[in-house]
């Protein structure tokens, strides 16, 4: 069945009420993390107010109900919008255009280190001026404008435009990778996709409307509800009282070894209790399992006297960062040798030595195999041009994609991972060859935009949207 022309209308509607809520709640209040999600809370309420308006049009007869499968693409909409407009694109690209001129002063020296190699047209200010001060763009974005100023549009469709075709390009390889993957993980391994089962249920799924008139249903709902009401009443007005859903352990790990485990806390959340509910029991063991484990080598580790150097950029001690390396890749080569027989079999139909019904994938295989490899030599061109050795923004691209971004869809898919998020960069495994001095000044300051572009940060990947 086609999209219909009524619930791609509304589906267009809600994704701007989407990307308006996500962008004042988390640029301008800012302390309100609505979007980020694989399963955005914006997107899950926003989709109880559009059925719940549809079946109020069903009790009147009318005409502009939407019915399971354009609720679904309404959904979906929403989703890409949310994950764009927060931590998958927007909240990431905006502010890096401009952080380097505003936080450049004499003391760090960014101007004299990394003004020169940055180009023109990858950003709305001009690096060849060597004076940080000039450069008003960056300032009316962080300090806000001044009476009587307008956005200065000129200077930042140039580089947008720029940043917008990578974003298509990065955008492009995901789905043509999904459309690859899709018939293995859904049809032959049979993954469980836990996120999808809620939107599954809102609309129908195969109870009907048992979802909606189960009392448990609206107990689940109404205990966080008041919790957080409660909880957000005493954030406005302290002399209420609240519910403490964390208990910190951090400050009774005060002496050595324990005291090397820094950050711990219990928490009580009610989406994890949601969702930990869809899960097989040895996949939330496993998740419980090895974050313990990792904890214990860190405590041996300290106990001998080990020095407790972190992963640049992520939380966890070094030794255990290079072991998830390890962990990711060991991953992807199981993934593709279980995968290997489906994959032969596309590269057997896009070259026309295979007949493979692709009638059901969301791009013909042959069009999903030139597509991906067009998209990643597009993006590698693009790093090149702003000045990255090519080999190596194709290795920072086959980290991310293939490696990264892929072992983060399959945790979602088959774990229901509400959040994905990593602990190594591509320039991480890089640094187990050679050291980062080599690769140059250049280099570094496009891996630099290209790691708090998309390396950074992961909550919110648009290739777990696609499967």
């Amino acid at each position: 069945m086609g999209i219909s022309f009524k619930g791609f209308g509304v589906g267009i509607l809600a994704s701007i009420a989407v990307c308006l809520i996500v962008a004042y709640a988390e640029q301008v209040v800012q302390y309100i993390q609505i979007g980020f999600l694989q399963l955005p809370p914006v997107v899950v309420g926003l989709f109880c107010f559009i059925i719940l308006v549809t079946a109020w049009t069903r009790r009147t007869k009318s005409r502009f109900g939407l019915n399971p499968q354009e609720l679904l693409t309404v959904y979906c909409m929403m989703l890409f919008a949310s994950m764009i407009s927060s931590r998958g694109l927007l909240e990431k690209i905006l502010p890096l255009l401009v952080t380097l001129p505003y936080f450049a002063n004499e003391s760090n020296g960014w101007a004299k280190l990394y003004f020169p190699h940055v180009k023109k047209w990858m950003v709305p200010w001009d690096p060849t001026q060597p004076n940080p001060d000039p450069h008003l763009v960056a300032k009316r974005f962080f300090e806000g404008l001044r009476n009587g100023e307008s956005i200065p549009w000129q200077q930042w469709i140039g580089p947008l435009m720029w940043w917008g075709l990578l974003a298509l390009l990065i955008f492009g390889a995901f789905l043509c990778l999904a459309s690859i993957l899709r018939r293995q993980w859904v049809d032959n391994e049979k993954l469980s996709f836990p996120l999808a089962q809620l939107p599954l249920e809102m609309v129908g799924g195969e109870r009907g409307a048992g979802f909606w008139r189960n009392p448990l249903t609206w107990i689940g709902f109404a205990i966080p509800a008041i919790v957080f009401t409660v909880n957000g009443l005493h954030g406005w007005y302290p002399s209420m009282p609240s519910f403490n859903l964390a208990i910190w352990i951090t400050p009774y790990l005060v002496n050595p070894p324990w005291n090397c485990i820094g950050f711990l806390v219990m928490y009580v959340s009610f989406a994890a209790i949601g969702f930990f509910f869809l899960l097989p029991t040895d996949i939330i063991f496993s998740l419980w399992f090895f974050h313990l484990f990792a904890i214990l080598q860190t405590v041996i580790a300290n106990s001998y006297g080990m020095e407790m150097i972190g992963m640049p950029l992520y939380a966890p001690k070094i030794f255990v960062g290079y072991q998830e390396i390890g962990a990711y890749f060991v991953l992807c080569g199981y993934l593709l040798y279980v995968s290997w027989p489906h994959i032969r079999r596309v590269l057997r139909a896009t070259f026309h030595m295979e007949k493979l019904d692709d009638s059901n994938e969301l791009l013909p295989y042959r069009v999903a195999v030139v597509g991906l490899y067009l998209c990643v030599m597009g993006a590698t061109m693009w790093f090149a041009a702003a000045g990255m050795n090519p080999w190596f923004a194709l290795f920072e691209l086959f980290v991310y994609i293939f490696i990264i971004a892929l072992i983060m869809a399959r945790s979602t898919a088959e774990g229901g991972l509400l959040m994905t998020e990593t602990t190594f960069r591509g320039v991480d495994v890089y640094r187990m060859f050679a050291p980062t001095h080599t690769l140059g000044p250049a280099n570094m300051t496009v891996l630099g935009f290209m790691d708090a572009a998309w390396f950074r940060d992961l909550r919110g990947l648009v290739l777990t949207g696609f499967l």
